[in-house]
């Protein structure tokens, strides 16, 4: 009867307590890597499948989803976090001084022309009216770039769909370029 109790004991504490405390109990974490992003304007409307600009122009970079290369599992027995979930750990960060933006046609920023291919981050009146933002999440990161409204005022775009590139590295080393289009003006 004894050897029944400590069996049941032992089953009970291997099958039931072990797995919530490697799973519950923060154990269990994930070393994830920024390998791929996603780069897209912060819109309200689409035309013809092209975002166009409406109130305000920005765009949206995020941690593209994951893939089984991203992350490496790493069991902790000890641990003081009692979270109950598992952590995701980045190893990498995007690098906001490395961001690279270029339109594919010539803008005009109070009265000054910028010519096509140019990186607009470069400019010390588009960069100092720029708002840039970086959240670390549990499961996330993203990045918004922004121009104030100031900015947009003085900012003059020619008619049709621009090709928007950017550029942006992490500070493990890995670059990014990602292309996209978008209309500001109709």
């Amino acid at each position: 009867m004894k050897a029944k109790v400590v069996l049941l004991f032992l089953a009970y504490f291997l099958l039931g307590i072990i797995p919530v405390c490697v799973t519950g109990c923060g154990w269990l974490r994930k070393e994830v890597y920024i390998c791929d992003i996603d780069f897209f304007p912060i819109t309200t409307v689409n035309i013809d499948s092209i975002p166009k600009f409406t109130n305000e122009i920005g765009f949206q970079i995020w941690t593209a989803e994951r893939k089984p290369t991203c992350y490496n599992i790493q069991v902790q027995i000890f641990n003081t976090a009692l979270a109950t979930s598992i952590s995701y750990e980045y190893q990498n960060k995007l690098i906001i001084s490395s961001y690279e933006l270029y339109l594919d046609h010539a803008i005009v920023l109070e009265g000054d022309t910028i010519a096509p291919n140019t990186d607009l981050l470069m400019n010390e009146t588009i960069n100092s009216k720029t708002v840039f933002d970086y959240v670390d999440d549990y499961d996330l990161v993203t990045s918004t770039i922004k121009f104030n409204s100031e900015l947009v005022d003085s900012l003059q775009f020619e008619l049709g769909v621009y090709q928007v590139i950017f550029k942006c590295a992490t500070d493990d080393g890995k670059e990014f370029e990602k292309i996209t289009q978008v209309i500001f003006k109709e």
